[in-house]
């Protein structure tokens, strides 16, 4: 049977391309607010220790990218003064991507684009058109990164 590969379901989707963003992590604890916090407060189940990381976060100067990093990445704990709940909602309720998916997922589009369209087409279990459409959205996608 038949498989489409994760890398071209986000490519198709559009979310391939903000699979690099663990190559441009935040700089956490040296240009943030949270530098000179306790971390346990960052990562509490209570209300009040939320809204305080929160409160710490309002006028962080990496607030943007630690919220972008955070819905992407970040299961659990305040990140850009987004708790859990918000970064899960503004993922539309999808799952967290975690970095060993990720370099699966950067590993099986490599393959995919410097293989032949055979050994794609095997290793899948489709035919070479599929294999040259796959390319097609990963390519669209690379470009629009």
């Amino acid at each position: 049977m038949a498989r489409t590969p994760i890398s071209v379901r986000l490519a198709k989707s559009g979310r391939f391309p903000s699979l690099d963003l663990p190559t441009k992590l935040p700089v956490f604890g040296l240009e943030g607010n949270c530098k000179s916090q306790d971390t346990n407060l960052f990562f509490s189940e209570d209300s009040s220790d939320i809204l305080t990381a929160k409160a710490i976060c309002v006028d962080c100067p990496i607030l943007a990218e630690c919220a972008r990093w955070g819905v992407q990445f970040a299961e659990y704990g305040v990140f850009g003064g987004l708790s859990e709940k918000e970064r899960f909602l503004i993922r539309g309720g999808k799952p967290i991507i975690s970095l060993l998916d990720i370099e699966h997922i950067i590993q099986e589009s490599i393959f995919i684009l410097n293989s032949s369209a055979a050994e794609v087409a095997l290793r899948f279990g489709v035919d070479k058109r599929t294999v040259v459409r796959w390319r097609g959205a990963l390519r669209s996608s690379l470009e629009v990164a």
